[in-house]
């Protein structure tokens, strides 16, 4: 019934094992994410599929790869690139053309969805929630936030909040 998931299986147990009381919340998130994202790519859409059978398979598999470890400040082209072994230019050519965005910001577009999950959630330290997402400066995240979002990650999670006021009135 899971067949092809075990690679979810190491990721889980680095989890659990890493898990500290004050971070039980944030790895149990982390875990059902990560295994969210692998269960998306089993059903991706159909434009996604076409370009699978034009032999972009290579595309798929870096975009599986980003869509695992988008959380990895390390997470580069560069190191993409050598992990697939191509040339990053290679790499950054094609990603583009198949998956229609560059791959800079597809990271960051899977790094902002998951910003503002755990915004939704209702984690407010914005270190915390721009480690989880990948980045090392909270204030660069918090900026990219902004420009993703048109509003810093707290006044951004103020609107959720009242949104979801307004919506159970």
């Amino acid at each position: 019934m899971f067949h092809g998931y075990g690679m979810l299986i190491p990721h889980w147990q680095e989890a659990l094992q890493s898990a500290v009381q004050e971070n039980l919340d944030l790895q149990a998130l982390s875990i059902l994410y990560k295994t969210l994202s692998a269960l998306a790519v089993r059903f991706q859409n159909t434009e996604d599929r076409a370009a699978d059978k034009k032999g972009d398979k290579l595309m798929a598999y870096i975009r599986l790869y980003i869509d695992e470890h988008f959380h990895e400040p390390t997470l580069t082209l560069d190191g993409i690139a050598e992990r697939f072994g191509y040339h990053p230019k290679y790499i950054s050519e094609r990603f583009k053309r198949v998956i229609g965005v560059s791959f800079t910001q597809y990271v960051t577009d899977c790094r902002m969805r998951y910003a503002r999950s755990l915004l939704y959630e209702g984690y407010t330290s914005v270190t915390m929630i721009s480690e989880a997402c990948g980045f090392r400066d909270p204030m660069y995240f918090s900026r990219v936030f902004a420009k993703t979002y048109g509003a810093p990650p707290m006044v951004a999670r103020r609107g959720m909040l009242t949104e979801n006021t307004t919506e159970q009135e």
